[in-house]
């Protein structure tokens, strides 16, 4: 690693740019913010932020102050870093941190913002965080650890992510994709046909058939509609304990859980 000061003009910027290989989406209140500072001459050089350049040459760190740069005209003095393995990339903070849809769309990930949001819950649910599976809940949900997970199998997580979003719109959008997708790996691990049937009559076309499913139903539809929303915790113990009278081929006509008196139910 290395590094240099440099006055940044246009020119330079737009080379810069030109080289900016593996960037995330261009974040347009982050360049006008930037370019606004540059304008009123408020930009402050010495704040630490680097504009980071990889091994190749590749701009991995600096896109939207280039971006306010070539757009304005105005140079701006700052410091460069060079010589940076590309590894690095997954963990830098650029203008706002780097989320882990950031990665994905940088790995070419199909519908990235659907799939990290599935693969995320799913791994929360996974290890029992099931009502605290969110955007903030990083220990184990690092940005490398999620990507890891879906390379396991990116075909299988990619046609998961269009199921989830079929059935998320033929059931009029009543439970989420992310939902949708994070319970049908956790029940598909227990048996892909059940699996199949519960999701086609729950969220797809399929006739109803089984009562306890209905009864979910019916409960997601009210929920929805509702101005006071049941919690998640409660929610996801609804369809945690509907999956397990289906499969123990139980009739359930009224959901009840009560969290200070039971414990949260387990996948059968």
């Amino acid at each position: 690693m290395k590094t240099r000061i440099e006055v940044i003009g246009k020119e330079r910027a737009d080379y810069y740019l030109s080289v900016n290989k593996n960037n995330r989406p261009v974040n347009k209140k982050k360049v006008n913010q930037f370019a606004n500072e540059l304008l009123a001459g408020k930009w402050k050089s010495n704040t630490g932020e680097a504009i980071k350049l990889s091994t190749k040459g590749f701009l991995l760190d600096g896109q939207h102050r280039m971006l306010a740069i070539s757009s304005t005209s105005i140079s701006a003095v700052m410091l460069v870093v060079y010589d940076l393995d590309e590894s690095i990339f997954d963990v830098l903070d650029t203008g706002k941190p780097r989320g882990a849809a950031d990665v994905f769309s940088l790995n070419n990930v199909p519908n990235y913002n659907r799939t990290v949001s599935i693969i995320r819950e799913y791994v929360s649910f996974r290890s029992g965080k099931y009502y605290l599976a969110t955007a903030s809940d990083t220990i184990d949900n690092t940005n490398s650890a999620l990507l890891i997970e879906y390379k396991k199998n990116p075909v299988m997580y990619d046609e998961l992510s269009n199921k989830s979003a079929r059935f998320y719109f033929s059931f009029n959008k009543i439970l989420s994709a992310t939902n949708i997708g994070s319970f049908y790996l956790l029940f598909s691990n227990r048996d892909f046909d059940k699996c199949e049937s519960f999701f086609n009559q729950l969220c797809g076309s399929e006739i109803v058939t089984n009562q306890s499913i209905l009864t979910l139903k019916n409960f997601l539809i009210r929920d929805k509609l509702s101005l006071k929303k049941v919690s998640s915790k409660i929610k996801y113990a609804f369809i945690i304990k509907t999956w397990n009278a289906f499969i123990l081929e139980k009739e359930l006509r009224l959901l009840r859980y009560d969290e200070n008196v039971e414990k949260f139910p387990v996948i059968l």
